[in-house]
C-alpha cells in the first residue's frame, strides 16, 4: 500500500484516494484479494529464515527508507547493504565486488559445508 501510494504521488501525481480503492477492487476481482489484505512488514515479522536487505541509497522506485521499516520488522538473522548512488536494482551493477562479497559472506553463514 506505501509503495503504491508514493508510485501515485510521485509518478502521476495522483492522490492516493481513491485510486487505491480502485485498483483494490481490481485486485479482488481478479487475484482473489484485495491490496490492502498485504503487508509486507506483518510477514516480515514472521520469518524464520536469515534475510539480507539490498537496497540502493538513489532509489526512487521504492523509496531507500522504506528498507530500514522492512528491517526493523525483522525477527529473525538479518542483514543490511545499503549502496550509495544504486537506484532500483542497480546495486549490483553500481558496486559489484560489494554486493558479492555481502551476500557470499551473508550466505555462507548459514550453509552446511
Amino acid at each position: 500500500r506505501s509503495i503504491l501510494s508514493y508510485q501515485l504521488k510521485e509518478r502521476f501525481q495522483l492522490p492516493a484516494f481513491p485510486a487505491l480503492q480502485a485498483a483494490n477492487t481490481v485486485a479482488k476481482l481478479r487475484a482473489g484479494y484485495g491490496i490492502f489484505e498485504a503487508s509486507a512488514t506483518d510477514q516480515l515479522a514472521k520469518a524464520k529464515l536469515p534475510i539480507l536487505f539490498i537496497h540502493g541509497e538513489d532509489d526512487t522506485f521504492v523509496p531507500y527508507d522504506m528498507m530500514e521499516e522492512l528491517y526493523e520488522a525483522t525477527n529473525t538473522e538479518k542483514k543490511k547493504l545499503t549502496i550509495p548512488g544504486a537506484e532500483h536494482t542497480e546495486s549490483i551493477n553500481v558496486n559489484p565486488e560489494l554486493y558479492w562479497k555481502t551476500v557470499w559472506e551473508f550466505v555462507g553463514r548459514f550453509m552446511a559445508v
